[in-house]
């Protein structure tokens, strides 16, 4: 059984399969026993501080545009309610979300995943660790998809952005 889940991940991989769904498929494979082992281990990597380490991570880019449109993206989401917040992270591919989530500040990490299942967010931060690799111009890509994105459910009236609060 060892070497067919070998065999089994090692083709998935090759086809480009989910990892998600390979994880699942290859645990559906082992004994009761081990299963149960395997999913507590697990549980308790996400809760751990290895996942906490990921809300760290921030990457740094030399082009001042790069820059200019994810501080834009930050305010923005900053100021969205959570149902509006909801509502634009269904309309948003779930790469395109992690790299956003990976260039943004902490805070406004945390409210994103606030506003969606733990599940999702743990599969999303496993994306985020991946995006250490990516490149300028796929950021730029991802953040430029979500304003826009933000911006025609604004214009359609699906969503609500406050303005900027100016103090005196």
């Amino acid at each position: 059984m060892a070497e067919y889940m070998y065999l089994r991940g090692m083709l998935s991989i090759q086809n480009g399969d989910n990892p998600r769904t390979l994880d699942l498929i290859l645990a559906s494979l082992m004994p009761a026993g081990l299963h149960a082992e395997y999913q507590a281990q697990m549980e308790v990597l996400h809760q751990s501080e290895e996942v906490e380490k990921l809300f760290h991570i921030h990457p740094t880019f030399q082009d001042s545009d790069i820059w200019e449109s994810i501080r834009d993206l930050e305010e923005t989401f900053s100021r969205l309610p959570d149902r509006c917040i909801q509502r634009v992270l269904r309309e948003i591919d779930n790469m395109d979300l992690a790299v956003c989530i990976y260039v943004i500040e902490q805070d406004i990490r945390k409210k994103i995943l606030a506003n969606i299942s733990t599940v999702l967010a743990n599969a999303i931060m496993e994306d985020v660790a991946l995006c250490a690799s990516v490149s300028e111009k796929e950021v730029a890509a991802s953040v430029t998809k979500v304003l826009h994105t933000v911006s025609t459910l604004q214009e359609a009236g699906e969503i609500f952005v406050p303005a900027p609060e100016n103090p005196l």
